[in-house]
């Protein structure tokens, strides 16, 4: 080998080399994971080369994933199946057994959570930032009893874990995706036991983009560090002896009419009449009985007249009556009513279609106003009955003129489909026998708000695990 070859041969071993140095520098750290607060916190050391759509030096999508650790059989991994007190459930056959994953925080602006928060958590992120991450309800969705969501796992994920801590088990928390990346799996020194390639074999697919990833996960519990605890203190004050405490409160009624009643006033004399009423408490002995005889004499004399036959007797009765009744009744009323009343002015508003001068409500308008669509960025089509097709969740009475297409890396067309009332994906390549492989698809969304000319043109990804 000559000179020029040897120094050819070099110069490709010096850019190999640098190549493979630079493709390491990806570099970050799970820091902590409040379960209390509902938070976990990731320092990005070094965020170039680290793959996915955020750029040579940025990270477009972080996950977090969770596994249940048992104390008691050398703080092994518990691949199983899980059912939980709240009624969720982590199938047994399901692609990664025993693992619960956070939502992802990507960069598609419908199905994004992170743009509900602070600019700082919006991806894509950069060297030198730490991040601290809200762990549960992501979505900030209504979690009552009975709400839409309130049986998945962004409602759920807090009583999953506290059912955890609860039985006496570990947690072990690791960053699970790095820019859509794959996980670090156990035959390569990671966390994932199981599910590789979706066949149940154990040995690792592709390249988890941190070569430094033995700082990408916290154990807690028995197995790792404590988990935090909520401290109650009471505190005692010492009152002195006999300690009365009187609260007054004075209570002022008001009431107030707007009515005025006028009633002439005149002014009248008032007798004052006094009894005065004397009582004589004798106290007698014990045992005292006074008895009381009333005596009442009753004497009737009867008394005969003999009257001679036919014998008249006129008797005249005079009735003289004089009674002068005198009534002068005067009512002293000087009472105010004064009402005031708040006017309440209501102001309706209209909106009117120009063309035909009609209320907008009888066009339809109310019940599309405001818009709303939901598109999810994963799903798991391995027929387990949960999360098996990537569905677009949308009002079909407000939309006109829908188009919504799934392409591969390469720009193939996966599927479409025009119908509103049917925008559902199961994995297949055109609803045919064929499924397409696991990986990140990118998809369009094109439609018209029905009655107007408004057209939505969307787009982002979906990735597909089994």
């Amino acid at each position: 080998m000559g000179i020029k070859s040897g120094l050819r041969v070099l110069c490709l071993l010096f850019l190999y080399l640098n190549t493979i140095s630079i493709k390491g520098q990806c570099d970050l750290q799970l820091l902590d994971v409040d379960f209390t607060q509902g938070t976990y916190t990731i320092a990005f050391n070094n965020t170039e080369n680290c793959g996915g759509t955020g750029g040579p030096d940025g990270i477009s999508e972080i996950q977090i994933g969770f596994q249940a650790i048992d104390p008691e059989n050398d703080c092994s991994a518990m691949n199983q199946g899980w059912t939980f007190p709240s009624g969720i459930t982590i199938p047994d056959g399901s692609n990664h057994p025993g693992w619960m994953f956070t939502a992802t925080s990507a960069e598609m602006p419908i199905s994004n959570w992170t743009n509900l928060y602070t600019d700082e958590i919006d991806p894509p992120y950069y060297t030198g930032e730490v991040i601290t991450f809200p762990m549960y309800n992501q979505y900030q969705q209504d979690c009552s009893e009975g709400a839409q969501w309130s049986t998945y796992l962004t409602c759920q994920l807090q009583d999953a874990l506290q059912y955890w801590i609860d039985e006496g088990l570990s947690i072990q928390v690791v960053i699970w995706q790095i820019s859509y990346g794959p996980t670090m799996y156990a035959a390569d020194g990671g966390w994932a036991e199981m599910g590789a390639n979706g066949d149940g074999t154990s040995y690792g697919s592709g390249l988890y983009e941190d070569d430094n990833f033995e700082d990408n996960w916290l154990v807690f519990g028995p197995c790792g560090e404590p988990f935090p605890e909520v401290i109650i203190d009471t505190i005692y004050v010492e009152l002195p002896c006999d300690t009365v405490t009187i609260l007054e409160t004075d209570t002022l009624y008001i009431t107030q009419y707007d009515t005025i009643i006028q009633i002439d006033t005149l002014p009248i004399a008032i007798n004052w009449y006094f009894y005065d009423t004397t009582y004589i408490y004798v106290e007698l002995p014990p045992d005292t009985v006074i008895e009381t005889v009333v005596e009442v004499q009753t004497i009737i004399d009867t008394l005969y007249v003999e009257l001679p036959p036919d014998t008249i007797i006129e008797t005249e009765f005079i009735f003289e009556t004089d009674t002068i009744f005198e009534t002068e009744i005067l009512f002293i009323t000087d009472t105010l009513y004064i009402t005031l009343t708040d006017t309440i002015v209501e102001y309706q508003f209209i909106e009117v279609d120009c063309a035909t001068g009609l209320p907008c409500n009888e066009l339809g308008f109310d019940q599309c106003d405001p818009l709303t669509i939901f598109i999810p960025n994963t799903f798991t089509p391995n027929n387990d009955g949960y999360n098996d097709v990537w569905e677009v969740v949308l009002d079909p009475g407000c939309w006109e003129e829908v188009d919504v297409k799934v392409y591969n890396r390469w720009g193939d067309l996966m599927w479409e489909s025009f119908d509103p009332y049917y925008v559902q994906w199961d994995g297949s390549y055109n609803n045919g026998a064929y499924y397409v492989p696991d990986g990140v698809y990118y998809w369009t969304f094109t439609g018209r708000k029905i009655n107007t000319t408004v057209i939505e043109d969307l787009q982002g990804h979906v990735t597909i695990f089994r």
